[in-house]
């Protein structure tokens, strides 16, 4: 996970879109935050977590997890995958030692006014801010320069992830 600075990257994306020191634009480039931690966070990079409960009830409240969950992966109970139903307010397991495999959007901590996030860098992520921004605000042609910016990002920070092999050479 990668540590990233979310003032810097809005007082990065201000000066280089040349925007005034006005409120509503630092307002808007916050939402524009959120929007690509969102997207991040659900269309490229998985943030997983596993939290373990001893449920009695058949169910978990989602109040009981630390973070938001986007999608739960996988259940076991008593270390055997099982089947669960989820709910508007809880998911329905069997009783017993239950760990629950989920994925999460990251959210920013607002007093250390960071956010933590799986693969891209603090530039990847001004980047799409700023394609986020020109979108919004009907600058066109500046909000695809800055997309593909962002997508060349996702895309080398997804092959920094993996493990190409290669096959061995054979003389003949």
């Amino acid at each position: 996970m990668n540590k990233i600075n979310v003032s810097e990257v809005l007082d990065c994306a201000s000066e280089l879109l040349q925007l005034p020191d006005d409120p509503n634009n630092i307002s808007l480039l916050k939402r524009c935050l959120n929007i690509v931690i969102s997207d991040i966070a659900t269309n490229y990079y998985d943030c997983r977590d596993v939290k373990t409960f001893n449920v009695t009830n058949n169910q978990i409240e989602y109040s009981q997890f630390e973070r938001r969950i986007f999608r739960v992966v996988k259940i076991y109970v008593n270390g055997v995958i099982c089947d669960y139903s989820l709910f508007a307010g809880f998911i329905r397991v069997p009783n017993g030692v239950v760990a629950v495999e989920y994925t999460y959007i990251p959210e920013i901590d607002q007093a250390l006014n960071t956010v933590y996030l799986p693969a891209i860098n603090q530039e990847g992520v001004i980047y799409g801010v700023m394609a986020e921004y020109a979108i919004v605000s009907g600058m066109f042609n500046e909000a695809k320069v800055w997309n593909e910016r962002f997508n060349s990002f996702l895309f080398s920070a997804k092959l920094n992830n993996k493990n190409i092999v290669l096959p061995t050479r054979q003389w003949r």
